[in-house]
């Protein structure tokens, strides 16, 4: 008991010459570092070690992953601190980022955040250098403290030896990290049809795809079917989901196609013709002799040469049309009412004869360039 009364109370001495000498000490409450995991071991006498450099960080810290070369340099060429960095991430995260980055950092895994909490940090990169008994000498950015930092704080505590009780590993909940891999199990049925509508379908158990591959691609790779040249194959194709993660449905149907078939999708700048629309400014037709029968989100059901479109602006109708048929339109109105249509687009000339001479719009023409794509085999 009386060494340890001692050691303390030259603890407090020394504290006091290095406030002296313009050393300021942030807290000389005893902090400890809690940590459920560890990549690279510590040895007891770098745990012994007066000073432990802490540094919070994480995989996705831009500015951390900046600092390590920093930090790396002061830890090459300082003796009596061990440089330990401190993320609450998963430990095979964390190990295969830094084997990938070429370090071997002694790192801790605190899956509770509980050394987070003891330093009061809610934000990263944080640094800390705590003394013998885990109170804080300096805190702040890790880039801001310089080697000459580092080696005037060694030299007022080379002579001192670590409390090891400043390191408290907690083991987790069922001897294992609680942190857990997420993974997404999707049972994909697919079979090749001689007919497929082109569908999508999805409810609270399943989705639901069919059509032929044009269609496929497009949905998978979210590109407008009309913006795909297919050179590939004219295979009608379903596929049913029992997972209702769209992202993973997608991702799914495209490992089906990588495995299925040898296919390239290139890019290429070409011409379009957009159709420019607006209300004749003389022309109150809409407003007169359109309505909406029914209040809801935009609809529409798509025959062979003609669209019907429910509850829809003018934008979004021209938006539907464009996605639908073989024609491109802009929308430049101002018109924001809401209103039922039935549009035919068997031809071009049909299509623009009834935008302009029955709904009231002006037509102007000008071309475009948007990327096509193309689908081959490799």
């Amino acid at each position: 008991m009386f060494q340890k009364f001692m050691l303390k109370l030259f603890n407090y001495l020394l504290l006091f010459c290095l406030i002296a000498n313009n050393i300021k000490v942030f807290s000389q409450e005893n902090h400890k570092i809690y940590y459920n995991d560890k990549i690279n071991d510590i040895s007891l006498k770098e745990k012994q070690n007066p000073l432990i450099f802490v540094d919070f960080w994480a995989t996705w810290c831009a500015p951390c992953i900046a600092s390590m070369p920093h930090t790396q340099n002061l830890q090459s060429k300082t003796r009596y601190i061990t440089f330990l960095y401190i993320t609450n991430e998963p430990s095979f995260k964390a190990e295969k980022f830094l084997k990938r980055q070429g370090y071997d950092f002694h790192t801790l895994i605190d899956n509770d955040q509980k050394t987070s909490d003891e330093f009061n940090v809610h934000s990263i990169p944080q640094s800390f250098l705590i003394g013998p008994e885990g109170e804080i000498v300096w805190h702040g950015k890790p880039t801001e403290i310089s080697l000459d930092d580092l080696l005037y704080f060694e030299e007022q505590y080379q002579n001192l030896k670590g409390n090891t009780t400043r390191f408290v590993y907690e083991k987790p909940e069922n001897t294992q990290e609680k942190w857990q891999k997420f993974s997404s199990k999707i049972e994909l049925l697919n079979r090749k049809t001689d007919f497929a509508r082109n569908i999508y379908l999805y409810d609270n158990q399943s989705q639901f795809l069919s059509g032929d591959l044009t269609y496929i691609f497009s949905f998978v790779f979210d590109i407008p079917p009309k913006q795909i040249e297919n050179r590939l194959s004219n295979d009608y194709l379903e596929f049913k989901t029992t997972g209702t993660n769209t992202k993973f449905f997608k991702k799914a149907i495209k490992s089906f196609l990588k495995k299925n078939y040898s296919y390239k999708l290139s890019s290429k700048l070409m011409p379009i013709k957009t159709y420019i629309a607006r209300e004749q400014s003389d022309n109150n037709f809409l407003s007169k002799n359109m309505f909406n029968f029914e209040k809801g989100d935009a609809q529409f059901l798509k025959g062979e040469i003609s669209i019907k479109i429910d509850n829809a602006t003018p934008e979004q109708m021209f938006k539907i049309l464009s996605e639908q048929t073989p024609f491109n339109f802009e929308y430049e109105g101002n018109n924001n009412n809401v209103y039922d249509w039935s549009i035919v687009y068997e031809s071009k000339e049909l299509l623009l004869q009834q935008l302009t001479d029955e709904l009231g719009f002006e037509i102007k023409e000008k071309e475009n360039y948007i990327n096509f794509y193309v689908l081959q085999r490799k």
